[in-house]
């Protein structure tokens, strides 16, 4: 009997230091996966944070479309007053231009 009770103790003791050891292991776990994950939240917010501004600045045009546009404008006001000019200078000539093109299609 003696036997049977010191067996009963060693298996009650093994079974609460199992117990003891599985519950500091799942803690372990618990703890590495709560920092792990959070962490990974953490990251998983900060780049759906940043593609929401990005995708907020998405339609807003950028430095290069605004200076194209402005470039554009510039060039056909540019051009538009080049053509007003050179038809102002030209409109008391109209009628010699028309008597040069017509003698040069007569030389030809």
């Amino acid at each position: 009997m003696t036997t049977i009770t010191l067996n009963e103790n060693l298996n009650q003791q093994i079974s609460v230091i199992a117990q003891q050891t599985l519950a500091s292991v799942d803690e372990v776990v618990n703890n590495v996966l709560a920092k792990y994950l959070n962490d990974y939240f953490d990251e998983v917010l900060e780049d759906a944070e940043l593609l929401a501004i990005v995708k907020a600045r998405e339609n807003e045009p950028t430095i290069k479309v605004l200076l194209d546009d402005l470039l554009d404008e510039v060039a056909e006001f540019d051009l538009k007053t080049q053509f007003e000019i050179l038809t102002q200078r030209g409109a008391s000539k109209v009628q010699r231009g028309l008597e040069l093109l017509e003698k040069a299609t007569f030389t030809q």
